[in-house]
């Protein structure tokens, strides 16, 4: 499988990778993986997020840290 991202999401995720000293379908992957999660722990309702949490989310898990209690 092959994807074309927008060269800001692009530059983004292969930072993250040279940082952690992956590749960048492994930082791809674990975003895919969350997301898939996500959905699965949320059912098939919409529910409705927050640009800045989601961007807040998405970083967590780029750089494996888990989120802070609420």
């Amino acid at each position: 499988m092959s994807a074309r991202y927008p060269s800001d999401i692009a530059r983004r995720v292969t930072e993250d990778a040279e940082a952690r000293r992956v590749k960048p379908g492994a930082i791809l992957q674990e975003i895919v993986e969350a997301h898939n999660a996500t959905l699965d722990a949320a059912g098939d309702e919409p529910i409705t997020v927050r640009p800045a949490d989601l961007v807040r989310a998405l970083a967590q898990v780029a750089r494996r840290e888990r989120p802070a209690a609420a």
